[in-house]
């Protein structure tokens, strides 16, 4: 065959190679590190968690950041 002949046909079969021999590594599954460290724990008892605003009885609160 003429074709087995060609330059451009190996090569082309090398890429085609490659790319299998390279997509097969990319699909390697990477273990979750976990957290770098622990989240931060409030030092009181009973906390309100909460965006926007706590009405209250006497004055309205902005519990967001500025």
């Amino acid at each position: 065959m003429i074709l087995l002949k060609r330059l451009s046909f190996w090569l082309a079969l090398l890429g085609v190679g490659l790319m299998v021999f390279l997509l097969r590594g990319q699909n390697v599954k990477v273990a979750n590190p976990g957290p770098v460290s622990e989240p931060p724990r409030s030092p009181y008892l009973r906390t309100v968690a909460s965006t926007g605003l706590i009405e209250a009885s006497r004055e309205n609160v902005n519990s967001r950041a500025p």
